[in-house]
């Protein structure tokens, strides 16, 4: 019997850990949400609703003041980029600056464009197959100044 007692007190020890553990998270999510930065997935409070955003994970997202920073899991980088790439010019975006790094994808490189319409946005995508995970999108969004 106290062999039991004692199961069930770890039991709803854990439980109570791991709740709380996940209110924590929860309480943390929403003050940094509040203050401009999403960690969840979900984009930044104030992020253009009308702005293409690529169709990959969000890992996270900043706001500060108009601008944006976006951080997305890429599996491609090459064809992930031209994907987001063909999203904004089909919403009136027009695009430049168009660099590629990316050689024959057995060692580091990037591709990177600009894109102009309502708001700036600067797309970068890493490859980097001595990292784990291997590619990442930066999406960058500003309010346009002129």
């Amino acid at each position: 019997m106290p062999r039991t007692r004692s199961l069930i007190a770890a039991i709803g020890l854990t439980a109570t850990v791991l709740l709380s553990s996940a209110c924590v998270e929860d309480t943390v999510n929403k003050a940094l949400k509040n203050s401009g930065v999403s960690i969840d997935g979900s984009l930044p409070s104030g992020f253009p609703k009308e702005l293409p955003t690529p169709t990959l994970h969000l890992e996270t997202g900043v706001a500060a003041g108009s601008e944006f920073t976006l951080r997305y899991t890429s599996t491609d980088a090459g064809a992930d980029t031209a994907a987001y790439e063909t999203a904004l010019k089909t919403a009136g975006y027009t695009i430049s600056s168009n660099t590629n790094n990316l050689g024959d994808g057995t060692a580091r490189g990037n591709v990177t464009f600009e894109a102009k319409g309502r708001y700036d946005v600067i797309v970068s995508t890493f490859h980097d197959p001595a990292y784990a995970g291997g590619n990442y999108m930066a999406v960058v969004v500003m309010a346009r100044t002129s």
